[in-house]
């Protein structure tokens, strides 16, 4: 039972509490903690089942201050309240819970985290990031719908997971264009490729007032001070907690959103998931000086071949890895080249045409 709250000399009674109506009490009580003020497990676990947002948020503080894993069930239905409320005075609740979730390092359903991920995706990932390959199914719910960050965070964990599905949705829609010019002997050539990067994301809060101290979390393309890895990969992805000291914080975002992930950077984890295979690439150039029909067609079909037995190999080498299945790696090798042809001869006969 709730015994005492001190507060430097104010000491709140339980008999002080519901001497006055439930509103007043709530109220007052809100009104008299602070970041300090000492809590019992069964304290805060009163504070969690109160009906009162701000309670509910100091509950959350005190549950990851004092590391209460026993209180898990708890703060997990304070979560699902405020997921469905909307309001942003309950997202503090939230963010109060969310965070005592991961200070207490809690192990969750990763069907119940994809449900926290539209609202709050760096405290979803980094609790599904905890799962290891249980989260996969999860992981590649995000990777599949999310781009930014957070798709470079779900693809690290589940390159580093070896997850079947992940080799397919790397692959998807992939082609490769081979761009085959044909030059006279002594002509420069010419070609080009292009990458992306994820971009910085922004985000921002406004003061509300009577809420706790609230923790935000924030996801980061580049390692700094008080940032934790939260995947390691071809694109690390780390992620920082940030306590705002004030009264209370609201939880509004005004969130850019990264670039990618491009197809060059779905590549790069292609790479990664067959380290002993050559890279394939989107864009394959091919300069070829004329010097007659047959060799040409001769030449055309060698690079046509080399990039197929290439492309081969990566399949093999992923369903080794468990990323890709049998079925899969057959799908994916039926993929035609899209080829082509530019002919920039001084005197362009005869015709060229694309070897069969």
């Amino acid at each position: 039972m709730w015994k005492r709250w001190q507060v430097g000399h104010l000491v709140l009674t339980l008999a002080t509490v519901f001497a006055v109506p439930r509103s007043a009490a709530a109220q007052s009580l809100a009104d008299s903690l602070t970041a300090d003020t000492p809590a019992t497990s069964a304290q805060i676990r009163a504070l969690l089942s109160s009906s009162d947002t701000r309670e509910q948020a100091w509950g959350g503080w005190f549950a990851a201050r004092e590391k209460t894993p026993e209180l898990t069930p708890v703060l997990e239905r304070v979560v699902s309240q405020q997921l469905s409320s909307g309001q942003p005075p309950n997202d503090a609740a939230m963010d109060a819970a969310l965070d005592a979730l991961i200070q207490t390092d809690a192990r969750l359903l990763p069907a119940w985290l994809v449900t926290v991920f539209p609202r709050r995706p760096t405290q979803a990932l980094i609790l599904l990031s905890r799962l290891g390959p249980e989260a996969d199914n999860a992981l590649l719910q995000v990777a599949e719908k999310q781009g930014g960050l957070a798709w470079f965070a779900a693809a690290n964990l589940l390159l580093s997971h070896h997850a079947a599905g992940f080799g397919a949705l790397l692959l998807r829609d992939f082609q490769i264009k081979v761009s085959i010019q044909v030059l006279d002997p002594g002509q420069p050539r010419i070609g080009h490729e292009s990458s992306g990067t994820p971009g910085p994301a922004q985000d921002r809060v406004a003061p509300i007032s009577g809420f706790p101290p609230l923790p935000r979390y924030r996801l980061l393309s580049t390692a700094g001070p008080d940032a934790f890895i939260l995947s390691a990969g071809p694109t690390p992805v780390s992620y920082r907690r940030e306590v705002f000291p004030t009264e209370g914080w609201s939880t509004w975002e005004a969130r850019a959103y990264q670039l990618g992930p491009t197809m060059v950077d779905r590549l790069r984890y292609v790479a990664a998931a067959a380290p002993k295979s050559s890279m394939i690439k989107q864009l394959e150039n091919r300069w070829i000086f004329w010097t007659g029909s047959d060799a040409f067609d001769a030449e055309v079909a060698s690079n046509l071949q080399e990039i197929h037995e290439r492309y081969n190999k990566v399949l093999q080498e992923m369903a080794a890895g468990g990323y890709l299945t049998t079925d899969e790696v057959t799908k994916f090798a039926a993929t035609k080249l899209d080829i082509q042809l530019s002919d920039l001869r001084a005197v362009q006969t005869p015709p060229l045409r694309i070897p069969q």
